[in-house]
């Protein structure tokens, strides 16, 4: 025998001898299985063994299958077309369809949009912000009143304009509310008009001095009246002139402030209340062209408050640089403790600055 076959050698019953009829069966390496091989001149046939029958097989079927699932693929596609083609939809409808998906994709991309204005917003937003300010200032009063006294309520009045400065500070609680605070010196000059001043000689015309002055030691003996309420007897020439009040504080305020417009040029409400301190009391007198210092104001309060309203203007020069504009009307409440002349002062300002944002 060799590696390649078998050989067999079989016994012949009628004649009892040895006959020679071999087989040699080989392997047939293509389809992997055995194929006897006779001498004999009959036609062999191949024998397939029965695992590659069933292999073979079950490929057939799944190739058989898969052809099929691809023809009823086919089949289904050609039908849906042909049922497109055979049921066109109007034009009223691929209309309302065509408006459906357009408002689809405008809201789509309207959200794009507001996404990516907040992701803008949060990346630049800074919530600190100091500003150093200076503000021309003026004090009058609401009513036709005198914080000297009352005897001069008739008297013609008239405001100086002073300056106040300062700095504040800001932190942004959302991009349109803002709580401020800050620190402001503020001075204030106030004239009171058509007085005559006169020295007293005798403790009557002192006694009837009755002004909420504390004057000093120079200036005691100083009378000081409204012209029509002075006596043409006195043997005393009088001189003609104002009294001049200096007021100071130190200003605290508390505000909040809404910003209607916010863009680069920005416009805000302001509404809040200070806290003052008073650190200036002089009370003169002015008369051909000279000034003489009586002494201070006996009924101004150490402490006293005010109520602040404003608008402000805002504009962007940098990022973080802004200029701002603001006009400020502050109410003061209890800045006097004897209003005997229904005197209601109030300041206005305008405060300008330039503010540092971070």
């Amino acid at each position: 025998t060799e590696n390649t076959g078998i050989e067999l050698v079989g016994t012949d019953k009628k004649t009892n001898s040895v006959t020679t009829e071999q087989r040699v069966m080989k392997q047939d390496t293509k389809h992997n299985h055995l194929i006897v091989v006779s001498e004999d001149k009959e036609e062999s046939k191949p024998e397939v063994s029965e695992n590659h029958e069933k292999s073979d097989f079950t490929e057939l079927a799944n190739r058989h299958e898969n052809k099929k699932s691809d023809k009823n693929s086919s089949e289904n596609s050609i039908n849906q077309k042909n049922n497109l083609q055979n049921n066109p939809k109007s034009d009223e409808e691929l209309l309302v369809e065509s408006e459906l998906v357009q408002q689809e994709l405008d809201k789509l991309k309207k959200l794009k949009e507001e996404t990516e204005e907040n992701q803008t917003e949060t990346a630049s937003f800074n919530k600190w912000k100091i500003t150093p300010n200076v503000a021309p200032v003026t004090m009058n009063s609401l009513t036709q009143g005198s914080s000297v006294s009352d005897n001069f309520i008739e008297n013609s009045k008239e405001t100086q304009t002073t300056l106040s400065y300062g700095m504040g500070f800001s932190y942004a609680v959302s991009k349109k509310f803002n709580i401020r605070t800050g620190i402001n010196k503020v001075s204030v000059g106030y004239n009171t008009n058509d007085v005559e001043i006169y020295a007293a000689t005798d403790t009557k015309d002192m006694l009837s001095n009755a002004v909420n002055i504390n004057f000093n030691n120079t200036s005691e003996n100083i009378v000081v009246r409204p012209e029509n309420l002075f006596s043409t007897q006195s043997e005393f020439s009088p001189s003609t002139g104002k009294i001049n009040q200096q007021i100071g504080f130190i200003e605290v305020p508390v505000e909040l402030s809404y910003r209607l417009l916010d863009s680069r040029f920005g416009i805000e409400l302001i509404g809040g209340m200070s806290t003052l301190f008073l650190n200036e009391n002089e009370v003169s007198v002015i008369s051909n062209g000279m000034s003489t210092v009586l002494g201070e104001a006996s009924n101004l309060n150490d402490v006293h408050f005010s109520t602040n309203l404003g608008i402000g203007f805002k504009y962007e020069i940098f990022k973080s640089f802004e200029a701002s504009l603001e006009p400020m009307f502050k109410y003061q409440l209890g800045a006097f403790s004897k209003n005997d002349g229904n005197f209601k002062p109030y300041i206005l300002g305008l405060y300008t600055g330039l503010s540092f944002k971070f």
